[in-house]
């Protein structure tokens, strides 16, 4: 970690919430898990997008 560039390490310690050093495999699992439920949420979002069109007309 000594030798890493000064912007790679100030991610790692942004990551490293107790700063010890280490990303734990909880850490890892919490990211996906966000990940997840970011994806779902961006589908339910997008949901009515993707939807066929009502081809129905309404005259005025």
């Amino acid at each position: 970690m000594k030798h890493l560039e000064p912007s790679v390490r100030t991610g790692f310690d942004t990551l490293d919430h107790n700063h010890d050093g280490v990303l734990s495999d909880k850490y890892f699992d919490d990211v996906q898990k966000g990940i997840q439920h970011l994806e779902e949420w961006l589908k339910e979002l997008i949901r009515p997008l993707l939807q066929e069109p009502d081809n129905r007309s309404v005259e005025v």
